[in-house]
């Protein structure tokens, strides 16, 4: 290994310890999502060790300079797709885990470290790592493409789909040179390559890590701590949303109001906390009716909860409406005394021209016409 080789691959032990310490501490004292920081920083241990064993490799390859190194740096990439599940709470396939870093540790057992070996060990190297970084992208499509816009998602992956890549072409031309033999192994290109890998992936987790926590923020702030649904801060949002789809698209959009009936009866007879548990058993109601990805249901103040159909016409949003009506009227809302049967009111508003605040008025209307006329019905706005 040459002086600048070498020196590179101390930069690169550096920058690990130094990321290892970040992590940790956002782990720990920040508490900024504990678990997942405390993974990616054993992310970055993984990495510190690869490093400082390469640093001291001498010209007979052998199992701690030349081998280890390998497999953890490959399991710093098994730790920081680890990091991100648990930063998106998705399950982890424990099995497939185990599967990975057991294999990984016999084939670089039965390989033996000698310069015969040298070619095969470095291609098995970089088809591994470039399987591992293109799992890790799929994985953040999957768990993206239906909250984030396209250009979002490019920013997302593409450190990692960039490297997935350029591993694989390493793949390829390993494939293709000549033996390689204990003088040729290194080339300052690669290393610097290494030192870039390191440092945007540890900065790009970061930028994940602080966009998730942001997204969180925003969650918070635009839901109803009771009901659990969006509030009226987020439907004012989309709503701008779809009107400004609807000028392009000229399509459908239908709103529908919902209003507890003889809610104020509720809660003076049966109690404020029997008054919010019914809140909250309607409110999951129309959840199961509101379409996913599709609708957007939010608790608009007090007893009263407004939806919005995108690319739905008057027909199938009085449909949807009349089934919520009829699976309200139908709940059991109170097991231990069944005498008040806990009812809703409707109204439906529905058009193309996509003025989306005066289509709520509408709606508000309609609801009001379904009070009057006894309750516990759809109107439509006309």
């Amino acid at each position: 290994m040459n002086v600048v080789d070498h020196t590179l691959f101390l930069v690169m032990l550096l920058l690990s310890v130094v990321s290892a310490i970040g992590w940790f501490t956002m782990s720990t004292i920040l508490k900024v999502t504990p678990k997942a920081s405390l993974v990616m920083s054993l992310c970055n241990v993984f990495l510190s060790l690869a490093f400082l064993l390469i640093a001291q490799r001498t010209i007979e390859p052998n199992y701690w300079y030349w081998s280890i190194p390998n497999v953890l740096i490959l399991y710093a990439i098994m730790a920081m797709q680890y990091g991100i599940n648990l930063l998106y709470q998705r399950r982890v396939n424990n099995l497939e885990s185990f599967f990975l870093i057991i294999m990984i540790a016999i084939i670089y057992f039965v390989i033996s470290p000698i310069t015969e070996h040298l070619k095969l060990a470095a291609i098995i190297f970089f088809f591994i790592l470039s399987f591992l970084l293109a799992r890790l992208t799929l994985y953040l499509i999957l768990w993206n493409y239906k909250r984030l816009h396209t250009v979002k998602i490019i920013a997302l992956v593409w450190p990692f789909a960039f490297f997935a890549l350029l591993t694989f072409m390493r793949v390829v031309f390993k494939i293709a040179e000549p033996e390689i033999n204990i003088h040729t192994i290194y080339k300052t290109g690669e290393t610097w390559g290494y030192m870039i890998l390191v440092v945007l992936l540890n900065a790009h987790c970061v930028g994940i890590f602080i966009g998730w926590l942001m997204n969180e923020i925003t969650e918070l702030v635009e839901k109803d701590n009771l009901t659990g649904l969006y509030n009226r801060r987020r439907f004012d949002k989309k709503i701008a949303l779809e009107s400004a789809r609807g000028i392009n698209n000229k399509n459908y959009c239908s709103v529908i109001m919902v209003d507890i009936d003889f809610f104020k009866v509720i809660n003076d007879s049966y109690g404020h906390t029997a008054g919010d548990a019914v809140l909250t058993q309607v409110a999951s109601t129309l959840s199961s009716r509101a379409r996913d990805d599709v609708d957007t249901l939010s608790r608009f103040g007090g007893e009263e909860f407004i939806v919005l159909l995108p690319n739905t016409d008057i027909v199938a949003a009085n449909d949807i409406a009349e089934d919520m009506r009829q699976m309200i009227a139908e709940s059991s809302y109170f097991p231990e005394n069944k005498k008040h049967q806990v009812t809703a009111s409707f109204g439906v508003a529905c058009s193309s021209s996509f003025d989306i605040k005066d289509l709520a008025k509408q709606a508000d209307i309609a609801l009001y016409l379904a009070k009057n006329n006894g309750r516990n019905r759809v109107e439509i706005a006309i």
